[in-house]
């Protein structure tokens, strides 16, 4: 099977194109603004939080698959098409392929690790080693709350 340009970080569940310029963007932003609606996610909201336009497509395109509910790694690659080598975590491998670790999105570690993400969420951010280190034990990924039409 073909899947080139195809899943998650190609385009929409329903099949709209996510991989476009931003000029196109920009003449399709009503339409989008539409899908993002159909999708309940708050486009003001995510223009705060997000201000590279691919990025904000990626985010609708995981709406798209997801909604609003917990995402394992192996969810995340299936919908993106991709296989994870067998020594790297799922959900790093997703955002590695992704070009992009939102720090908006809601993260949950493994249940053995012992430590809750919002406990060092701040150090996860700003250490790249730490936040190597740590990324291998994501369990969960979830678009927030905060994002949501309301």
């Amino acid at each position: 099977m073909d899947t080139k340009g195809k899943g998650l970080l190609y385009e929409m569940k329903n099949g709209y194109p996510i991989t476009m310029s931003e000029e196109e963007y920009k003449a399709k932003e009503k339409e989008i603004r539409s899908i993002a609606s159909d999708l309940y996610v708050n486009m003001d909201v995510l223009d705060l939080v997000e201000k590279d336009y691919k990025l904000k497509l990626l985010v609708l395109s995981m709406a798209s698959y997801f909604g609003f509910d917990r995402a394992t790694g192996e969810d995340l690659l299936q919908a993106a098409h991709l296989t994870c080598p067998a020594e790297l975590n799922p959900m790093k491998y997703f955002f590695m392929k992704a070009g992009w670790t939102p720090y908006y999105l809601e993260y949950t570690f493994k249940e053995d690790l012992g430590t809750h993400f919002h406990e060092v969420m701040d150090t996860f951010y700003t250490d790249v080693e730490f936040y190597m280190d740590m990324s291998e034990h994501l369990q969960y990924v979830r678009l927030p709350n905060a994002l949501r039409v309301i």
